[in-house]
């Protein structure tokens, strides 16, 4: 037999198609353009500022305002950020009474869940009106939009309306838009004077430090002609002083309004302390008033609360009568009277008005204190006595704008404030 064999059957090779190694390309959130205009450049700018700025000379009484509030905007563009969001800037200002400032500035939109706009970079004010620029870089459905930010805005108050534009560098999208934005500037540096005596109103101090309110600065307004620069600055900054300690004093008498009634002082006596409120918010408004006509803006301070808490006992009411209010508003207004011989227009009324209610004030003080003695009795009055000789025999130095000029405008020399202070101090009660 036969031996069989199995069919040959020829070897193929199979072919397996080459698999070419390429590149997995970059999820779209991750894809970057490199620019040396990058958020890193522009606000390594802004913060950059803040050295030079606040290095400038002594004189000139630097100022900074940290500033936050709340931002809408609506734009047309390829992928418009239209939405609601937040804005935070630190603007410097290298002289306090000007309004030209320069700050890092962040900003934060948001439209719907899969989209975002962020902005950071520098903010530049001149009186009303300012720009940004910055880096822009937008989330839209998992893709950074990247661009350069320039607005420029015009603001009054707390409020500013600007026009913002997104100049594309990476992502192809351009955004053209309008913005309003609601912030408040809070003080963050600058110099504040603390003042005791000479000065009007009652001050209002917590912890022994008197208290004081931030300024904001409003629209533009017609400014006082016919003075330096300089001169400009002495008077309002002396005026704008005033106003802010008659702004104090209105929480102060309402304090003690409230103390009076928790003693069960007579009503006549609740109901003249709150009088006194309203008077010293007057006489705020006109100082203020003052101010800004040298300044060329409106101002307007923000409000203070009314301290809470325990009242003061009898020998503090009655002690505070005698050095806030029989030596204090009584120099005040003796001050007030002088001055206004020597002033002219608006500036002489004011002062007429303010020397007429101090000196009411005064005398409310001193109604206060003798009703806390016969109230209290000895131990009152032993207070009241030991205050009354550890008072000072001089007031403290007050610097004060000197010449003619600031005699018109209101201002008297600081050696005249020391010679009223003596003779108030001579008449007080032994």
């Amino acid at each position: 037999m036969a031996e069989m064999h199995p069919p040959h059957i020829p070897h193929q090779t199979v072919a397996r198609p080459a698999v070419a190694c390429q590149p997995q390309p970059m999820p779209k959130s991750t894809r970057h353009n490199a620019s040396p205009f990058g958020p890193r450049t522009l606000f390594g700018a802004g913060l950059a500022t803040l050295p030079l700025l606040l290095s400038a000379p002594a004189q000139a009484d630097p100022a900074a305002l940290i500033s936050g509030g709340f931002l809408l905007t609506g734009g047309l563009g390829t992928h418009p950020a239209s939405g609601i969001g937040f804005e935070v800037s630190v603007p410097i200002f290298p002289d306090g009474h000007k309004a030209a400032g320069l700050g890092p500035l962040y900003q934060m939109t948001w439209v719907g869940d899969d989209r975002a706009k962020r902005m950071i970079g520098i903010e530049f004010i001149q009186t009303i009106a300012g720009l940004e620029l910055g880096w822009s870089d937008r989330l839209y459905k998992g893709e950074s939009l990247q661009g350069i930010h320039v607005a420029p805005f015009l603001g009054v108050g707390v409020g500013s309306v600007a026009l913002r534009t997104v100049v594309p560098t990476h992502g192809q999208a351009w955004e053209v838009g309008l913005a309003l934005t609601l912030k408040l500037p809070l003080p963050v540096a600058g110099e504040t004077h603390f003042l005791s005596f000479g000065g009007h109103g009652r001050p209002l101090r917590e912890a022994g430090r008197p208290v004081r309110a931030p300024v904001l600065l409003g629209a533009r307004r017609a400014m006082a002609r016919g003075l330096a620069p300089g001169d400009r600055q002495a008077l309002a900054a002396a005026w704008l002083e005033d106003a802010l300690e008659e702004h104090a004093s209105v929480a102060n008498f309402e304090r003690l309004a409230l103390m009076l009634a928790a003693h069960g002082a007579p009503a006549a006596l609740v109901q003249a302390a709150r009088r006194a409120a309203a008077d010293e918010a007057d006489h705020a408004e006109r100082c203020f008033e003052v101010a800004g006509a040298l300044l060329g803006r409106h101002l307007v301070a923000a409000p203070i609360a009314v301290p809470q808490g325990a009242p003061d006992d009898l020998r503090t009411l009655a002690v505070d009568g005698l050095k806030e209010g029989e030596l204090g508003e009584q120099v005040a207004a003796d001050c007030a009277e002088i001055a206004a011989d020597s002033a002219a227009g608006p500036v002489q009324v004011h002062l007429r008005t303010i020397a007429r209610d101090e000196a009411r004030h005064a005398w409310l003080s001193g109604t206060v204190r003798r009703w806390a003695e016969g109230v209290g009795g000895d131990v009152v009055r032993r207070a009241v006595a030991a205050a009354r000789n550890d008072l000072p025999h001089a007031t403290p130095p007050r610097p004060e704008p000197e010449g003619d000029r600031a005699r018109r405008w209101g201002r008297l020399p600081a050696a005249q404030h020391a010679e009223v202070f003596a003779r108030v101090r001579a008449r007080l009660p032994a």
